[in-house]
């Protein structure tokens, strides 16, 4: 199992090394178990991304997982950090 590990920015790793799309998708189920837990799922989630290399993909992922958590989800229409 890999490592992820967050800091008082989000989550530190470099690109294509630790943060990947596998680790998104192990990553995104547990924060959608959290917003289920704490009762927030049925208000939906904002996914928005920087323009760092593939942010966009990697948030694209991150509202399929969402969706396939019974999540509704926003993207975003362009980078917003």
């Amino acid at each position: 199992m890999p490592t992820i590990t967050f800091g008082t920015s989000g989550w530190r790793a470099f690109i294509a090394d630790d943060f990947t799309y596998n680790n998104v998708r192990i990553a995104v189920p547990a924060i959608a178990e959290h917003l289920k837990a704490g009762k927030h799922a049925k208000k939906g989630v904002l996914v928005a991304y920087d323009p760092r290399f593939l942010g966009r993909r990697f948030s694209e992922i991150a509202c399929e997982v969402l969706a396939d958590n019974g999540i509704k989800s926003f993207l975003t229409n362009r980078d917003t950090p």
